[in-house]
């Protein structure tokens, strides 16, 4: 049996064992990513995380590790009725040890909500504007290139610590459900060259004005939908619904799309596709076990990335002169920096499952994303110990398998190893 076969076995025959124990679950154990955990009174964290990398160049024991301390702020004040401040950001250093030492600092989010009236929103500044039910990707998130984690961070805390956009923000929330208008005025100076490691970075939400609207009428308690458009200077106007099925008690469907004029990426032997209308979406199940543990399966679809076909043409490329692997190399980085795939379908499977022992105190989760195209997989596993209320030990370990020039297989860093203290004050 191939690789990609047993893949498909073990997700079906997961699946299978999960719609056999059905028994009186807890719907929202569906909407659950990590336990939630009662914020600090000061909002501050100290993490300490030791990280060991392997990488695919040669290499030493001192290029691999690294130390690295993370100062995080996160708090909210209510100074007076209908008036809410909102701070996020983070300072940190990392050390190698060969002695190189790098530092950073980061403002994810500034801003102040008011509340003229009831039910009615305004909020200025900074603002991390998340958009999307899906856990793996998400293609409605159009501000999803402001990451600021690392490459192995799970994907629902990565959508948490990254970089807001300075926006104006009107909601409104009534019985009839939500609605929300985002204007982004275009506040950079220059074009977007990665992120400096210190100062605002305003190319990755600022770069360009925007007016965004959303819409999610009330549908009750087992149907989920809303609506967006999205209007950004030098782009075709584009559209997205996000919608969540509760099937059972036991079972939820999702479907993320977004819809937009786009070009198809080119290939080695041809030029870009000519943009017309494409869809990206991403597509899926969660279920919940007898044990509580929370298993979702999703596929990704984006048609302006490459086929099958034009995706061997690059791998070919890459591998007989070198300027087909700088080619590959620029056309991945590019993808890379804005979360966009880079080939056209791919999975991505979820395991959370929250107090395995039901002491309070352990979180167990599993990532695996697979290019059916080349067969190529990145899997990762993370463990938790909420020794106190105050205090968490985090490990992550995470890896690459795939061929030579494969999505995964390609990737500078084979696998990652990372102990993580965090203190909560």
């Amino acid at each position: 049996m191939t690789s990609s076969a047993t893949f498909t076995a073990c997700v079906l025959l997961a699946c299978a064992a999960a719609a056999a124990q059905a028994q009186e679950p807890d719907p929202a154990a569906f909407r659950v990513e990590a336990r939630p955990e009662a914020p600090p009174p000061w909002g501050l964290a100290w993490q300490t995380t030791l990280e060991l990398r392997d990488s695919r160049q040669p290499q030493t024991w001192a290029d691999a590790a690294a130390l690295e301390q993370v100062l995080d702020l996160r708090h909210e004040w209510q100074p007076a009725r209908g008036l809410r401040l909102a701070l996020s950001a983070r300072a940190e250093t990392r050390v190698m040890p060969a002695g190189r030492t790098e530092t950073g600092g980061a403002l994810r989010e500034a801003y102040t909500s008011l509340e003229p009236a009831g039910g009615w929103f305004v909020d200025a500044g900074r603002v991390n504007l998340r958009q999307g039910v899906a856990q793996g990707w998400n293609p409605s998130d159009w501000l999803r290139a402001g990451g600021l984690g690392a490459a192995w961070q799970n994907p629902a805390a990565a959508r948490e610590n990254r970089l807001g956009a300075v926006m104006l923000r009107l909601q409104r929330s009534a019985a009839w459900g939500s609605a929300e208008l985002a204007w982004l005025p275009d506040l950079a100076t220059g074009a977007d060259t990665g992120l400096a490691d210190w100062g605002l970075n305003l190319e990755r939400g600022n770069d360009r004005q925007a007016l965004f609207v959303r819409v999610a009428p009330a549908l009750g308690e087992t149907l989920t939908l809303d609506l967006g458009a999205l209007a950004r200077a030098g782009e075709h106007p584009a559209w997205s619904a996000n919608l969540t099925a509760l099937l059972s008690p036991r079972w939820l469907a999702l479907l993320e799309l977004q819809w937009q004029t786009l070009a198809g990426l080119a290939a080695p032997d041809r030029p870009a596709r000519a943009a017309r209308p494409r869809p990206r979406l991403a597509a899926g199940a969660n279920v919940t076990l007898d044990s509580g543990a929370v298993l979702g399966l999703e596929w990704h679809h984006a048609a302006d990335a490459l086929d099958r076909g034009d995706w061997a043409a690059w791998r070919r490329a890459a591998l007989v002169s070198a300027e087909g692997r700088q080619a590959l190399g620029a056309l991945r980085a590019g993808r890379a920096a804005r979360l966009d795939p880079l080939v056209r379908d791919a999975f991505y499977l979820r395991l959370q499952w929250n107090d395995p022992w039901h002491d309070g105190r352990h979180d167990l989760a599993g990532h695996l994303r697979w290019n059916p195209a080349d067969d190529s997989r990145w899997l990762q596993v993370e463990a938790a110990w909420h020794a106190r209320p105050d205090w968490s030990l985090r490990l992550v370990l995470a890896g690459s398998r795939g061929r030579p020039y494969s999505e995964f297989g390609a990737r500078a860093v084979r696998g990652v190893a990372a102990l993580t203290s965090d203190w909560r004050f």
